[in-house]
């Protein structure tokens, strides 16, 4: 018996699940990153790269949630089997979205803990100009 072929929606929902094994696996091994006490430049530099990826990844499940769902809609899914799905992936979205948030933040805090004074330029001041009183005549 032939293997059965599976539809592009079931295609489109295995390549979600592809994705997303990536984004928590790579969020995972940044995690680990980050428990550590402190962080080089050199970390963060290719922390900095990894959170561009993960944010392209999480922007590309998205893209594919959307297409699922237009999909399930055009070939009308089974309304359970689609809601569990999408229960599913509420979940994992909202981790990630957490894991993305810890990442950015680490980030944000290394910046502002190594960020170099702003040189605050000296403003010109004027000295003072006298006062002119002038005395008006008697009445």
């Amino acid at each position: 018996m032939p293997p059965k072929q599976s539809s592009s929606f079931e295609r489109l929902k295995q390549d979600r699940r592809h994705l997303q094994l990536t984004f928590t696996k790579t969020c995972n091994e940044v995690t680990g990153m980050l428990a550590q006490p402190s962080c080089t430049a050199e970390e963060i530099s290719q922390l900095r790269f990894t959170n561009e990826e993960l944010n392209a990844q999480f922007k590309d499940c998205r893209d594919l949630d959307k297409d699922i769902q237009k999909m399930a809609m055009d070939e009308r899914k089974d309304e359970a089997e689609l809601d569990a799905f999408f229960d599913e992936v509420d979940e994992v979205t909202s981790a990630n979205r957490g894991k993305l948030r810890k990442i950015q933040f680490y980030i944000s805090e290394y910046d502002m803990k190594n960020a170099k004074p702003a040189i605050i330029s000296s403003i010109p001041t004027r000295s003072p100009t006298p006062t002119l009183r002038s005395k008006l005549p008697k009445l």
